[in-house]
């Protein structure tokens, strides 16, 4: 029986997953863990770190066992730092709209400024206010092409989180506290597949230079799909999932 350890998104739930799961074929043992800050009430606040945050998750897979590790977004974060600092755990990973990091000072420091502010204003405006931000960054414009229950059901799940949790996890798990991973691609032989939607453009750059440096991986760009594809073509990722456990 093959294991899966799947890692949702920033202000996503293991309920993010269910699309995904619901096109894999039976016969898996799927672990689906909240992420730190996320949840009511929080996961795992005693997470202090980035490298925290991947040491829990490691902790969450059997030592005598081996998973495929599929990540969207901040998940895909944590699912390459899992594959880089344990590749023996691991048989494949899947990175949805996910990074390796930024490669600059600058750009790290940009960044924590950024994430900072995001955690001011869910401080001061609250929750709502901020999922309400959130949603309508152009980053997430290709959902508003989805059927209104499908939206409903995400902003459901962005709001069944607590301010301070989330607050938690963009000061311990955003981009500015993730390690620059860029140069560990080079060496990493686990098998890895990116996927990014067309309508995402960055991220399927982003897609395109992490397949250039690893050493065994491929690129898959979603035809009519967004940033968040567990929502908008979870059947892709389903595809993707099943390629590497044939692997």
């Amino acid at each position: 029986m093959a294991r899966l350890l799947l890692l949702h998104g920033f202000t996503g739930a293991p309920s993010s997953w269910d699309a995904v799961v619901d096109a894999l074929p039976p016969g898996h043992s799927v672990l689906r863990p909240w992420l730190t800050g996320h949840g009511r009430p929080s996961a795992a606040l005693e997470v202090a770190s980035f490298d925290d945050e991947v040491e829990r998750l490691l902790g969450l897979v059997p030592d005598d066992d081996v998973a495929l590790v599929a990540g969207y977004s901040l998940g895909a974060r944590l699912a390459l730092a899992l594959l880089v600092k344990a590749p023996r755990r691991f048989s494949a990973g899947i990175l949805v709209s996910g990074r390796a990091g930024l490669d600059t000072d600058v750009a790290r420091r940009d960044r924590q400024h950024a994430d900072a502010a995001l955690v001011r204003r869910l401080e001061s405006a609250g929750l709502e206010s901020f999922v309400e931000h959130w949603q309508g960054l152009p980053l997430f414009s290709s959902q508003e092409r989805l059927p209104p229950a499908l939206r409903e059901a995400e902003h459901a799940r962005r709001t069944a989180h607590s301010a301070a949790g989330l607050a938690h996890s963009l000061a311990v798990t955003g981009l500015g506290q993730m390690p620059n991973l860029w140069e560990e691609l080079a060496t990493l032989a686990t098998p890895l597949e990116v996927l990014a939607g067309e309508l995402d453009p960055d991220f399927c750059a982003l897609g395109e230079a992490i397949v250039g440096k690893a050493l065994h991986a491929r690129f898959t760009c979603v035809q009519g799909a967004g940033h968040n594809l567990l929502l908008e073509q979870p059947e892709s990722v389903a595809r993707a999932i099943s390629r590497g456990l044939e692997a």
